[in-house]
């Protein structure tokens, strides 16, 4: 009889896997307020059985990744913290790179991975950068199963003394540099909001040059330039105001209507007396927008909430989602329905 059960209840919560696989495109995606964790049900025998019970959300097959800034930066231990509700984990190449790589993979999760020392000094390009390179695809190699994302630079067009023509030359070497030595890696750029606009401003996909451009009589200056080739992974932040940055992300997504790209959205996930200051409940109000706004969007195939770990810069504070309960619980509740229950 206790047999008989437990294969009922196991066909059962096959059927309701199979279900939401089968019509999650014809039902609403959940809300985020309304996702639930999963269930876990224990049948009482001879032998205990615990058995999770998926909870029914409807999460859109194009939302595949989730995973926190500095995740994984500063000790295994964060790793370890933020691992059962994501898919990915953020190192950086400079930081314990193989032992963080190992915890990494010991706790099934991916890596999105910085590049900056290897490539620049202050975001200047290095004079050594392939020499560097070859040191860091020598490590990188043996993981290159669990590599989501290489990312050289965040923020690359913003406060650098290159020019944005110098960058994206530089940029779009390294790209393909990535793609030759890790073709199955997603290869990344973060914009910020202020760039976003450079390159709309531009009514093509190039950055806006004021030592480049043209006047068109109404249209004002006309500047050409262009966002480099060889990435495939988008994404723009915008910290200020309360509400989730919708339009800076709609934009992102016109000015690289061109590339065979995906993209993903950066809720802001800390409190700070820097930009705007918010109270945690209006953060969390920020991660449902952000989260919902995904569902929506087909393109969007990742969210990567600004930050994880606390910690201060040379002016101010930062105070990470896992120093904040309330906020803390809501980016669980949404990792869980991202990274469970997904085949």
């Amino acid at each position: 009889m206790f047999d008989k059960l437990k294969s009922t209840c196991f066909f059962s919560i096959l059927t309701l896997m199979s279900s939401n696989g089968l019509f999650a495109q014809e039902i609403p995606a959940t809300k985020a307020a309304d996702l639930k964790d999963p269930l876990m049900v224990i049948l009482h025998g001879e032998v205990n059985t615990p058995l999770v019970v998926p909870p029914g959300n409807v999460v859109p097959n194009h939302i595949k990744e989730f995973g926190f800034y500095h995740s994984g930066w500063f000790s295994t231990d964060k790793i370890v913290d933020s691992a059962p509700f994501s898919t990915f984990v953020n190192l950086v190449i400079d930081r314990n790179l193989t032992e963080n790589l190992e915890a990494a993979k010991k706790n099934g999760v991916k890596v999105w991975i910085e590049l900056f020392p290897t490539f620049f000094s202050r975001k200047v390009k290095r004079d050594d950068f392939y020499e560097r390179w070859q040191v860091v695809k020598a490590q990188l190699k043996p993981y290159e199963d669990i590599i989501y994302a290489l990312d050289p630079l965040d923020e690359p067009f913003h406060k650098t003394p290159m020019s944005d023509y110098e960058m994206a030359d530089y940029l779009n070497d390294i790209g393909y540099l990535l793609e030759s030595d890790f073709p199955n890696a997603k290869r990344a750029i973060t914009l910020t909001k202020d760039s976003v606009g450079k390159f709309k401003k531009s009514g093509k996909d190039a950055p806006y040059d004021p030592n480049k451009c043209r006047f068109a009589g109404v249209m004002g200056k006309i500047c050409e330039g262009y966002l480099p080739g060889s990435y495939n992974l988008f994404g723009a932040d915008y910290y200020a105001h309360v509400d989730f940055q919708e339009d800076v992300v709609n934009d992102l997504m016109y000015i690289t209507r061109n590339h065979l790209a995906d993209y993903y959205i950066i809720p802001k996930a800390f409190k700070s007396t820097n930009y705007t200051n918010m109270t945690e409940e209006q953060l969390v109000n920020r991660a449902r927008q952000a989260y919902d706004f995904a569902t929506q969007n087909e393109g969007i195939v990742a969210i990567y909430p600004f930050v994880w770990v606390s910690f201060e810069d040379s002016k101010h504070s930062y105070v990470g989602t896992e120093d904040l309960p309330t906020l803390r619980k809501e980016y669980e509740r949404i990792g869980k329905a991202i990274k469970l229950f997904r085949e």
